[in-house]
C-alpha cells in the first residue's frame, strides 16, 4: 500500500513539474513578442508606422499586469519544485535558471514597452508641432511674398519703405532655415509627393523668392521722404476710398 501511494505521489510531482515548464515555454513566447515590439524602431516622420507601432506596444503594456501574475505563480511554483526530494537535481537546476531568466528579461522588457511608448507618442506629438510650425510659417512666407510683390508691382521706385519687413524678414530667417533642416532631415527618406515634404519644398521656393523680391527692392533709389507720403496717400485713396 505505501509503495503504490509512493508511486502515485511521483506521478503527480512528474505532472506538476510538466505542467510548469509548459508554462514557462508560454511565458518565454510571451515575452519574445513583447521583447520584439519593444525592440522595433519607431521612424521619426513616419506617422502610420507610429500610429500602427504604438498601437502594438499599448496592447503588450495592457498584458503586463496579468502576466506579472503569472510570473507570480511560475515563481512559487518553481520554489516548491527546487525544494522537492522527488525531483532530479538536474531539473531543479533547469527550473531555477530558467526563472532566473524569465525574471531578468520581465523587468528589461517592462521597462522598454513603457520607453517605446513614452518615445512613440513623443514622435507624434513633435510631428504635429512641426507640422503646425510649417504651416504657420508658411502662411507668413505667403503674406510677405504678396506683400513684396506688390510692392515691386507699384512701378514707382522706392516709392515704399521697405526697412520694417526687411528687419522682419531678417528676424524670421532662423526659424525658417531651422525648420527647413528639420523637415529634410524627417523626411529625408520619403518620396518628394509626400505632403509634409511637397509643403518644405513650397517653403523653402517661397523664402527664396521673398529674398529675391527684397533684393529688387533695395535696390531701387529711395524717394524723399515728402514725395514716399505723398505716394503713399495717393496709393491709399486708389486701393481704400
Amino acid at each position: 500500500m505505501r509503495l503504490g501511494s509512493d508511486t502515485s505521489g511521483l506521478e503527480e510531482e512528474k505532472k506538476k513539474l510538466y505542467g510548469l515548464q509548459e508554462e514557462l515555454n508560454n511565458f518565454r513566447v510571451w515575452l519574445e513578442d513583447a521583447e520584439e515590439i519593444a525592440s522595433t524602431q519607431a521612424e521619426q516622420g513616419n506617422e502610420p508606422q507610429l500610429n500602427e507601432l504604438l498601437e502594438k506596444v499599448k496592447f503588450k503594456v495592457g498584458e503586463l499586469q496579468p502576466h506579472k501574475e503569472v510570473l507570480k505563480q511560475l515563481n512559487e511554483a518553481g520554489g516548491t519544485a527546487i525544494v522537492s526530494a522527488t525531483i532530479a537535481p538536474e531539473e531543479k537546476r533547469k527550473i531555477e535558471c530558467g526563472l532566473k531568466e524569465a525574471n531578468q528579461r520581465w523587468i528589461k522588457v517592462s521597462k522598454d514597452l513603457y520607453d517605446k511608448e513614452n518615445e512613440i507618442e513623443d514622435h507624434l506629438k513633435n510631428a504635429s508641432l512641426f507640422e503646425l510650425q510649417l504651416n504657420q510659417l508658411k502662411l507668413w512666407v505667403s503674406s510677405v511674398k504678396e506683400q513684396l510683390e506688390f510692392y515691386n508691382q507699384v512701378g514707382r521706385p522706392g516709392a515704399f519703405n521697405i526697412k520694417e519687413i526687411e528687419d522682419a524678414i531678417t528676424a524670421k530667417k532662423p526659424h525658417v532655415e531651422f525648420l527647413l533642416s528639420k523637415g529634410y532631415q524627417l523626411y529625408a527618406e520619403k518620396s518628394d509627393s509626400h505632403p509634409v515634404k511637397s509643403q518644405l519644398y513650397d517653403l523653402n521656393e517661397e523664402w527664396n523668392s521673398v529674398n529675391d523680391l527684397l533684393e529688387k527692392l533695395k535696390q531701387r533709389p529711395v524717394v524723399p521722404q515728402r514725395l514716399e507720403l505723398d505716394i503713399t496717400f495717393i496709393l491709399s485713396e486708389v486701393y481704400h476710398p
